[in-house]
């Protein structure tokens, strides 16, 4: 009897972390970089350098950029969806770089989001 509950005990130990490190896609305010789209937008054309190993006539014509925001409001890199797959070397150290954002929340509280960013017509200069 002993063994059968301290079975169950670990098991909803377990289970209650697993809980804590849920990604939502879905959240009822999404995170917010400081300055919002347009700050953004800034913040990835000052620090975003296209690999000089990229032609100059090299089309990326759609980069996705995937994150999760942590509850604390930094940005961890989780992947980068390009035909350009020089540039998700550079996406991975600028996303490492950005500042703090604002968490997205869900029921009130903050909670980890991924964040899904489209770069539309990117092209090397």
């Amino acid at each position: 009897m002993k063994a059968v509950f301290s079975v169950m005990l670990f098991v909803s130990f377990t289970l209650s972390l697993f809980g804590q490190d849920k990604i939502y896609d879905v959240v009822d305010k999404q995170a917010e970089f400081k300055g919002g789209v347009s700050g953004l937008m800034r913040f990835l054309s000052k620090n975003l350098q296209y690999p000089s190993s990229l032609a100059r006539d090299s089309p990326c014509s759609i980069i996705l950029i995937n994150f999760i925001v942590e509850k604390n409001g930094t940005a961890k890199y989780e992947s980068c969806e390009t035909t350009c797959q020089a540039i998700c070397i550079e996406v991975k150290k600028v996303i490492a770089k950005m500042p703090k954002w604002k968490p997205a929340e869900y029921r009130g509280k903050k909670v980890r989001c991924r964040y899904t960013l489209p770069i539309h017509g990117a092209v090397v200069e």
